[in-house]
């Protein structure tokens, strides 16, 4: 059986984790410190989505230039996802 391995460093980790302490502390303090929590979920989102991008690369299902073209895409669908929120909100529309 294979140890569970840091997404980010490669250190071994605990099983259900993706990174380890270490580079979830360093990613906060880098990525999060004074950001409000909206925009933190964003950044999370689309730092999964490249990680996820990553592997399907390292297993030579995707190449480079096909993560950045769906980043690009991701990045698009969730701006457009921002702007179509602001529309419903300002028609007065309720969950």
């Amino acid at each position: 059986m294979s140890e569970e391995r840091c997404v980010m460093c490669g250190d071994i980790i605990p099983e259900g984790r993706q990174i380890c302490q270490k580079c979830e502390k360093h990613f906060k303090e880098k990525h999060f410190k004074g950001v409000d929590p909206e925009k933190q979920y964003r950044k999370v989102q689309e730092l999964g989505a490249w990680m996820f991008g990553r592997y399907l690369v390292s297993l030579g299902i995707l190449n480079l230039r096909h993560l950045e073209v769906l980043m690009a895409g991701m990045k698009k669908s969730i701006a457009d996802g921002e702007k179509i929120m602001k529309i419903i909100e300002d028609m007065g529309v309720k969950d």
